[in-house]
């Protein structure tokens, strides 16, 4: 395979209140034979200060390049909730579309549950590992 990375990134979306944070690592592979543009997410959630980090979504995808240099890929999201004393057994799952700038460092993610048409916008920060 003729695939080099792109550009690796470390980014965070802090949300207030009691939503929790995440940190993600998303790295961007080009195939100088194939010209495929591929992308991998690995993304960790927090509650609070008083939780560890768990991997919340893990995906590979191909992303594409808009003509101002803008990067974007979606992924699959999926989240089990179950309260065995209260008898709770619920599957969520979603699209999460991720916008990147990569001058910039900033991104914002749009999560939509499937079957609404409502969504939900969070912007953060990148930092390069690439440099």
């Amino acid at each position: 395979m003729l695939e080099s990375i792109l550009l690796s990134l470390i980014c965070t979306q802090i949300e207030s209140g009691d939503d929790g944070s995440y940190i993600e690592k998303i790295t961007f592979y080009q195939n100088s034979f194939t010209s495929e543009k591929r992308v991998e997410l690995e993304s960790y959630f927090h509650e609070s200060l008083e939780e560890s980090w768990v991997i919340d979504n893990k995906q590979s995808t191909n992303y594409q390049i808009s003509e101002s240099g803008l990067l974007s890929f979606s992924v699959p999201w999926e989240q089990t909730i179950e309260v065995k004393e209260a008898l709770i057994f619920e599957q969520i799952k979603a699209k999460i579309q991720y916008i990147i700038d990569p001058e910039t460092k900033k991104f914002k993610t749009i999560y939509i549950e499937d079957g609404s048409t409502e969504s939900t916008e969070v912007r953060g920060n990148c930092l390069n590992l690439s440099d």
